[in-house]
């Protein structure tokens, strides 16, 4: 980074750069909106700072206006917070859910989740595929999704559904599954 020292008298744009994550397009700064708009700013999404050595650190950051007695903006409160591992951590959710549906839909298991509170229920495609159902076709209540499911699928259901596995606030994805038959 840069020294006091370093930085002193140089223009802002010089010491603090700041790109777009994916297109590297010059982002502007919070402090330029902060005098532009006259109030708080803060950056849009996907915004990464580009080090004095080259480095890129994802950051999310802010700027709010100083002001004096009369209402005059006399300066800007810059804070920026390094988000790297929150960034990296969000990577590696998303491509863990990637091979997790992948996975699901190779397997052809169907599965589905009933918020308790709510009473909604989602069900992956494959579940209404294994019931033959066009996409949509389940009730999106607990009441409706049995409606539309086979008797036999609904018999084995009941009795998880009396005692669901967190106290009885959610019944998580793949608490009860379907297969698909195996082809003749």
């Amino acid at each position: 980074g840069w020294s006091q020292q370093e930085a002193a008298g140089r223009p802002l744009n010089e010491i603090f750069k700041i790109v777009n994550e994916y297109t590297g397009a010059t982002v502007e700064s919070p402090v330029a909106e902060v005098l532009r708009l006259g109030g708080i700013a803060g950056l849009a999404n996907h915004t990464v700072l580009l080090s004095k050595s080259g480095a890129r650190i994802p950051v999310e950051d802010s700027g709010a206006p100083i002001r004096d007695s009369a209402g005059h903006i006399t300066g800007v409160v810059l804070t920026c917070r390094d988000v790297s591992e929150r960034r990296q951590a969000e990577r590696t959710l998303s491509e863990r859910e990637e091979r997790f549906r992948f996975s699901i839909d190779a397997a052809e298991v169907g599965t589905w989740d009933w918020n308790i509170a709510t009473n909604e229920v989602k069900c992956s495609g494959n579940m209404e595929a294994i019931h033959g159902l066009a996409p949509g076709r389940f009730g999106r209540t607990l009441e409706g999704f049995l409606a539309e499911g086979d008797a036999d699928y609904r018999d084995s259901a009941q009795p998880a559904l009396a005692r669901p596995p967190d106290g009885g606030r959610h019944c998580p994805i793949g608490c009860h599954q379907a297969r698909a038959a195996p082809p003749p």
